[in-house]
């Protein structure tokens, strides 16, 4: 029989401050004396550790953060997460996308990658580009770079 723990588990947020710590130490190793490419693959598993530590907590308040710092400069900000890009791809339901997108499951949508993401991104730019009034839109032709 396991005996009873004598002392106090640590919290999800001092869990991640010890990982960032981690990573620090990791940071530095990584590039003394020059690029230490044994160290990568540990310093990479140490930012997993740190993004699964994050999504178990439950409230990845990081993009959030960088949102508003971008509102205050000025920068109209367009939130397009999960729900909305499904609905994107749902309002599309004749076009072969699968070239564009892959083909990953919707419960692991959220893991499809970078080059996946850029692609749905182009298609929500052009969704705006379509929706927005000629009236609007700021230029209609390329600006030159030679004059």
């Amino acid at each position: 029989m396991p005996s009873p723990a004598t002392c106090r588990l640590a919290s999800a947020d001092e869990h991640i401050a010890a990982q960032h710590a981690v990573i620090a130490k990791f940071e530095t190793a990584l590039w003394d004396g020059g690029f230490n490419a044994a160290l990568l693959p540990s310093h990479q598993s140490a930012w997993r550790r740190l993004e699964a530590l994050i999504a178990a907590r439950g409230d990845d308040r990081r993009h959030q953060t960088v949102m508003r710092e971008f509102i205050t400069q000025g920068l109209a900000i367009d939130y397009f997460g999960l729900d909305a890009q499904r609905a994107l791809l749902d309002a599309l339901p004749d076009v072969d996308l699968g070239s564009t997108i892959g083909d990953a499951p919707r419960d692991a949508f959220g893991h499809k990658g970078q080059a996946m993401m850029c692609n749905i991104a182009y298609l929500k730019l052009a969704q705006n580009k379509a929706s927005t009034p000629s009236c609007c839109s700021t230029r209609s032709t390329p600006i030159s770079s030679s004059r």
